[in-house]
């Protein structure tokens, strides 16, 4: 969680107890939907990576702004893994993104 800047969820839609208290806090900022994004908080923010759901292909012009604007969009796929397995490994990535391989391992 103490990776993790900006959310397209509000707090009230989270089922996860520490990410509602994190938006609570301020320690996690609503940067509006994925489809609807504050680009203007995210530059004054310096957001250096907006991980984006598959759904992000539905709106193509808010990956070319976010580019646009220097920031890298990374697309996870792991909804697409036909194998429990395989989106396990997703966790491997996102350990290398955080610094934490060790514990993502």
């Amino acid at each position: 969680m103490d990776r993790i800047t900006f959310s397209s969820i509000a707090a009230r839609d989270w089922a996860i107890p520490n990410a509602v208290s994190a938006m609570e806090c301020g320690e996690i900022l609503y940067a509006g939907s994925y489809s609807a994004p504050d680009f203007e908080l995210l530059v004054k923010q310096d957001c250096c990576l907006a991980i984006e759901s598959t759904m992000i292909a539905h709106s193509p012009q808010i990956r070319e702004m976010l580019e646009l604007l220097n920031i890298p969009v990374f697309i996870d796929y792991s909804s697409y893994e036909p194998h429990p397995l395989g989106r396990m490994e997703w966790i491997k990535l996102y350990g290398a993104l955080t610094d934490r391989e060790d514990e993502a391992q």
